[in-house]
């Protein structure tokens, strides 16, 4: 993945933290950067889980989450995380996302440059769960509320998805000074 498939990015800084033993970036990290990217793409649309769909007693719940890396961050590293939605379907959601560092870091296993390039790669599976029990809300299967997560999202999520990407939000929110 290229920077440029991303139309919606989030900044970070890694944080001393966030860095283990190895002086590199705890693979669990990533995670936490992918959902605070996802949850400033849902703001971007503007979608607020909050009032569209907990007041319906449903919630996103994340089922799959794959990750691939491919050059680690380090401790002070600026980064980017891009997230755009790959399918939208009737009880569930795909998210590509992909981590962007524009420091020079020399990769010691191809002995190149990696500046902008992507350094990890991932994919988020989130489904629609009945919050109170946690478990399949039955929608799109004829239930009592029987909304695809489609027309929950309407325009604004199906406006992102990666075949269609062009009118997906270009803010990316900038580091306060």
């Amino acid at each position: 993945m290229q920077r440029a498939d991303f139309r919606f990015t989030f900044p970070f800084r890694v944080r001393f933290s966030e860095v283990d033993k190895q002086g590199i970036v705890f693979n669990v990290h990533y995670l936490v950067y992918f959902d605070t990217a996802i949850s400033e793409y849902f703001r971007a649309l503007p979608f607020d889980v909050e009032t569209q769909l907990i007041p319906n007693g449903t919630d996103v719940f994340m089922v799959k989450m794959q990750l691939e890396f491919f050059v680690p961050l380090h401790f002070d590293d600026e980064i980017e995380v891009g997230v755009r939605s790959r399918r939208v379907g009737r009880s569930s959601l795909t998210f590509e996302l992909a981590v962007f560092s524009e420091r020079w870091r020399l990769c010691a296993q191809d002995q190149r440059n990696h500046l902008g390039e992507c350094q990890t790669e991932g994919e988020e599976v989130g489904t629609l769960a009945d919050r109170a029990r946690k478990a399949d809300s039955g929608i799109g299967r004829g239930s009592g509320s029987d909304r695809p997560l489609i027309d929950l999202f309407g325009r604004r999520v199906r406006s992102h998805i990666a075949e269609n990407d062009s009118t997906a939000p270009v803010c990316t929110p900038q580091r306060e000074a």
